[in-house]
């Protein structure tokens, strides 16, 4: 040790005396020269008897630190898994198409921010999901998918096309309409156009539009259909089906429903028409204007179903069928022949 600085010993130092701690510190005179060393001589077991109760001190205080340190933990753990779990849960009820999940904000933090951003996308989904919903209501469920497809680009255009147009109408529902009360012709009205465009979806067709008491049919579009001019024909038989049992149900108020109908196959212009503000989804050109006269003759011809000869040529041996004679058609030179189901639904009185 240095004689002329104050020192301790930091391991016990063993004597014939015993084992010891010991400090030195220097006894200077008035000049500051050291001219003596005091030795202090501390006992083993009088230093551990000093030091038992800090060391057991400091092993409380280590226990009592690490206890504060799991519950502290469990707190926070509880805080942290049980938001979570909520918003997973609330995920997963969303990915299920249940919009109206929401999850709690109980705080402001990260977790809050994240519980806020979940609420929003559930009403954003549940929005878009109202306005899709709305939207099936105007269109058929091909055009939809159709328009709102991720690589759809929504705008003018057209395309020419092979397609199959039905075109059907009440007769004589001036009338009808005439009889009843303006309540009761809307409701006669939703019940019928409720069963037409069942049918109209059952049979891959693509409602193009109302016309009064009418309705215009388009097949092959937007979606290839192989068997169109098939699928047109089953949509005119279930839909004089239709017709009868809407007739029996409202007898009581004498209402007997005729539908005339006219099937035509052949090319035409479809995709969106309009506006860049205002748009359908139609078809436009000869095919569609003949398959509309053809729904006119019905009332001179008397039959119920006109399909002519370009959609009859597809539907050899599908369906027994007859031919209903030839009409003159506006616009052409030469007469068109027609056809009809021969053996379409029974009527009952």
């Amino acid at each position: 040790f240095d004689p002329s600085r104050p020192s301790a010993e930091t391991e016990f130092v063993k004597d014939e005396f015993g084992t010891f701690l010991h400090a030195f510190a220097p006894v200077r005179d008035r000049a500051g020269k050291t001219v003596a060393v005091v030795v202090a001589a501390a006992a083993e077991n009088w230093v551990q008897s000093l030091m038992r109760p800090m060391l057991i001190a400091a092993l409380i205080c280590s226990a009592m630190a690490l206890l504060i340190a799991v519950v502290v933990s469990l707190i926070m753990s509880g805080r942290i898994s049980g938001p979570m779990k909520e918003l997973h849960e609330a995920v997963l009820h969303i990915g299920e198409g249940k919009f109206d999940t929401r999850v709690a904000i109980r705080s402001r933090d990260e977790i809050g921010e994240v519980a806020a951003a979940v609420n929003q996308m559930a009403e954003g989904l549940r929005e878009r999901d109202r306005v899709k919903s709305t939207f099936a209501r105007y269109v058929s469920q091909q055009v939809m998918e159709s328009v709102l497809a991720p690589s759809a680009e929504v705008g003018l255009s057209g395309a020419r096309r092979r397609i199959t147009v039905l075109f059907s109408d009440i007769r004589g529902f001036t009338a009808i309409s005439e009889n009843l009360a303006p309540e009761k012709v809307v409701a006669l009205l939703n019940v019928y156009f409720e069963a037409m465009v069942d049918v109209i979806f059952r049979n891959k067709g693509t409602l193009d539009k109302f016309l009064g008491d009418g309705i215009m049919v388009i097949f092959g579009a937007p979606e290839d259909d192989p068997n169109q001019e098939e699928h047109a024909l089953r949509t005119a038989l279930e839909m004089q089906e239709a017709a009868s049992e809407i007739s029996r149900r409202w007898a009581a108020e004498g209402i007997d429903l005729n539908i005339g109908i006219g099937i035509h196959s052949g090319p035409a212009v479809v995709g969106s028409i309009g506006s860049s503000r205002r748009m359908d989804y139609t078809a436009i050109g000869d095919t569609v204007n003949l398959a509309a006269r053809l729904e006119s003759a019905t009332r001179d011809t008397g039959g119920g179903i006109l399909i002519s000869e370009y959609a009859y040529s597809a539907l050899k041996g599908l369906w027994p069928m007859r031919e209903a004679g030839s009409i003159q058609v506006k616009g052409r030179n030469d007469p068109v022949r027609t056809w009809a189901p021969a053996m379409p639904p029974a009527r009952e009185a």
